[in-house]
C-alpha cells in the first residue's frame, strides 16, 4: 500500500491543475513506467482518514418498475429457473446472470458460433433515474462515482451522458494485452 505517503506520492507523480470542477491530477510526463512498475501485482488501499477529499457516501434505495416487455422476459427466466433448479447449478447460475442483466434492460450472451449477441430494451428505468439524479447533483455542484456490473450498463450511460454533454471518466479493471 502507499499508506501515509499518499500525499507525497501524488506530489511526486502527478501534476495538479485547478478546473471548474475542482482539482485535476494528471500523471507527469515519464512517470507512467515508474507507476506501472510500482503497482504491478499490488492493490492500493487507504485508510478512511487518508481520503479526506472524498465526500461522504450516500446510499440510496430506489424502487423502479421494469418495462412490460422486460418484465415478461424476466418472469419467463424465473419460471425456467424454478423448473430446472434440480437439474443443473450451472443453468441456475446463468439464469441469475440473465435476471441481473434484464434488471438493467439488456440481455447478452454468446450464440452457438461464439459471437456475442446483445439485446437492449428501450425505456430503461435505471438509466432514467440515474440521469435524473446526476442532473440534480450537477445543479447542486456535486459529483458522483457510479459503479456498474455490466459493460452494457456503462455503454448505455455513456451514450446518455454524451448526448447531454456531461463530462465523465470511466475507470475500468481492463488491462492491455501484453506482447509475448
Amino acid at each position: 500500500t502507499l499508506g501515509k505517503s499518499y500525499w507525497l506520492f501524488r506530489a511526486a507523480m502527478f501534476s495538479e491543475k485547478q478546473t471548474q470542477w475542482g482539482k485535476k491530477y494528471t500523471l507527469k510526463p515519464g512517470m507512467r513506467p515508474k507507476l506501472a512498475q510500482m503497482i504491478r501485482h499490488r492493490s492500493l488501499r487507504y485508510a478512511d482518514e487518508e481520503m479526506n477529499e472524498l465526500p461522504p457516501i450516500i446510499h440510496m434505495t430506489i424502487s423502479l418498475e421494469l418495462p412490460k416487455a422486460v418484465r415478461t422476459v424476466y418472469h419467463s427466466y424465473i419460471d425456467a429457473a424454478q423448473r430446472a433448479q434440480e437439474e443443473s447449478s450451472m443453468y441456475l447460475r446463468d439464469t441469475f446472470v440473465r435476471l441481473r442483466q434484464l434488471a438493467s434492460c439488456f440481455l447478452g450472451g454468446k450464440e452457438d458460433g461464439g459471437n456475442r449477441v446483445e439485446t437492449t430494451f428501450t425505456g430503461n428505468p435505471k438509466l432514467v433515474a440515474t440521469v435524473e439524479l446526476l442532473d440534480e447533483m450537477k445543479e447542486q455542484g456535486r459529483k458522483a462515482v457510479l459503479f456498474y456490473e455490466f459493460i452494457a450498463s456503462e455503454q448505455q450511460l455513456r451514450k446518455e451522458l454524451q448526448k447531454r454533454k456531461v463530462g465523465f471518466r470511466v475507470v475500468s479493471g481492463q488491462v492491455r494485452k501484453q506482447e509475448e
